[in-house]
């Protein structure tokens, strides 16, 4: 499994590497290290987000070279392999925008803009989860800040509690040795 997750990201490495200096006699290489990958990662029922971002690169691929129905199908493909999964929210945000940036080249702009609005929701979603967290994670790190002063008050305490007892024991016995002393002299 390692070993092959390893040969995903390198093919998707080539992949990106491909469409970064491609040339008119390599333009099917984007592809081919696209499908290699997604051949490996097909053996998997939990590689959907390497599944994703996979079809991502074959329909930016597309895109470039101007087959929007292609590559609309693979962005497609790569949005509904992460759109339930909670934690994939930045790969559906990207998905979106991919589809809506798409449809705008593509001069629909109805469906531009419902792209765009769903993208719009999901950050709107993903940054408020993200600042629930960080409320929680500061609601924590408070009431662990109070238990750790509670406990350093409780130690005092404790502190406090002996040396009045061992005081009291020391008065105890000073007074009765005193008593002692006046009985015996008197």
């Amino acid at each position: 499994k390692v070993r092959d997750r390893s040969l995903i990201v390198y093919n998707l490495n080539q992949s990106s590497l491909s469409a970064f200096l491609e040339e008119k006699n390599n333009s099917n290489a984007v592809l081919k290290y696209s499908n290699q990958a997604l051949d490996i990662a097909n053996k998997y029922t939990n590689f959907n987000n390497f599944k994703s971002f996979i079809y991502n690169n074959i329909g930016s691929d597309y895109q470039s070279k101007g087959n929007f129905t292609q590559a609309k199908k693979y962005y497609q493909l790569a949005y509904d392999l992460v759109e339930k999964d909670s934690e994939l929210v930045q790969y559906q945000i990207k998905f979106l925008g991919n589809l809506a940036i798409l449809a705008e080249q593509q001069g629909k702009i109805k469906e531009a803009l419902d792209y765009t609005k769903q993208e719009k929701e999901l950050i709107l979603k993903y940054n408020q989860d993200q600042f629930d967290n960080s409320t929680k994670a500061l609601e924590l790190f408070y009431e662990t800040e109070q238990a750790n002063q509670k406990i350093q008050q409780l130690e005092e305490t404790n502190r406090l509690v002996k040396i009045q007892t061992y005081l009291y024991v020391g008065i105890s016995i000073i007074g009765t040795a005193i008593l002692i002393i006046l009985f015996y002299n008197l």
